[in-house]
């Protein structure tokens, strides 16, 4: 029986610097040139070696680009609590382009308490800089500084000593409000769902308290904890329920709507619902979710090319990008009951 012939083993550098008659070392300074660093080799010379080194089929090392560089091409995107979800699957997918374009490879990482892992890869000159999803803990945020690693934060809270791409949340949450006093919404509630650490929790519950207020109504107090304990407040609510909820984000609504409909309540005939984040599966819902977009494409290119200008300019000084938040209509919102 006939055995497999095996395949033409890739060429070496060795193979590579028999064909041009010249050293390794000579071939390894052309095939891992740098256009920012000068070379000891003639221009034509260098030249002719990556030509050849082409129509052999030649691919330099990952290791040797790395010597040659300093740079490894590749870009740590971490997260702290849980694999990326939600907007922050679309802001990495975004990421994963644009760091593409500009010929970098993400290395998407869980940081987790007390695991020492992303240091030693820090310590190991892994990575050419570090975008962050939402907040990192301190240690880490020292960690990075400690390193002088390049770093921009994605949807975070942070100092100005670091560069940051942001939204408005404060506008996205006046934005919501307001579509549901335009409606003639006048008892609405906020719900914070389980109260994950981030920012925005502070910004939108604040902020839908000041709406309220300054529209003369009374704001009920941010309730957190279960959506099945929520939903029972709002329709155990009495002779003055709550005709319309804005939920944190779109998690806890989708949720919530499941519970409404469970207790006879019907989104938006009794209550409208409103909710952050144009996630799946807020439009496949029955009814689909208005919601307050987050500009996650625009997020994710900025922070790409903030990062990237750092790690070519080092010197930059930290930048803040505010980015500005959309309503989006869908059919869980409605004219408030006329018995209201």
């Amino acid at each position: 029986m006939p055995t497999a012939q095996p395949s033409n083993p890739r060429p070496t550098l060795a193979d590579v610097a028999r064909r041009c008659g010249l050293s390794k070392a000579a071939v390894s300074l052309a095939v891992n040139h740098s256009p920012d660093r000068p070379s000891t080799l003639k221009e034509e010379t260098r030249l002719r070696i990556v030509q050849i080194a082409e129509e052999m089929g030649y691919r330099a090392s990952w290791r040797g680009r790395v010597l040659a560089s300093k740079r490894s091409q590749m870009i740590a995107v971490v997260y702290a609590h849980a694999l990326p979800q939600g907007v922050y699957t679309e802001i990495g997918s975004r990421i994963d382009e644009e760091l593409n374009r500009h010929g970098y490879t993400p290395i998407f990482i869980h940081v987790r308490d007390g695991d020492d892992r992303f240091e030693r890869m820090l310590d190991d000159q892994r990575f050419d800089g570090c975008l962050s999803l939402a907040s990192l803990a301190d240690p880490v945020m020292r960690t990075l500084r400690g390193h002088n690693t390049p770093t921009v934060l994605i949807n975070a809270a942070a100092d100005a000593s670091w560069s940051c791409v942001n939204v408005n949340d404060e506008a996205g949450t006046e934005l919501a409000m307001r579509h549901l006093h335009d409606l003639g919404h006048r008892r609405i509630a906020y719900y914070g769902g389980e109260q994950p650490p981030h920012p925005s929790v502070v910004i939108r519950a604040a902020t839908y308290q000041r709406f309220m207020r300054e529209a003369g109504l009374e704001p009920d107090e941010p309730f957190t904890g279960s959506v099945g304990a929520f939903a029972d407040r709002v329709a155990r609510s009495g002779a003055r329920p709550s005709t319309a909820v804005l939920t944190f984000d779109h998690r806890p609504a989708i949720a919530l709507v499941q519970q409404f409909w469970r207790r006879g309540m019907r989104v938006p005939d009794d209550v409208s619902v409103v909710t952050f984040n144009d996630a799946y599966p807020v439009e496949q819902l029955t009814p689909p979710l208005t919601v307050i977009g987050l500009p996650v494409r625009q997020m994710g290119e900025h922070a790409v090319r903030m990062l990237v200008e750092r790690i070519e300019r080092p010197q930059l000084e930290p930048e803040i990008v505010v980015l500005d938040e959309h309503l989006i209509v869908r059919e869980s919102t409605a004219a408030a009951p006329a018995k209201s």
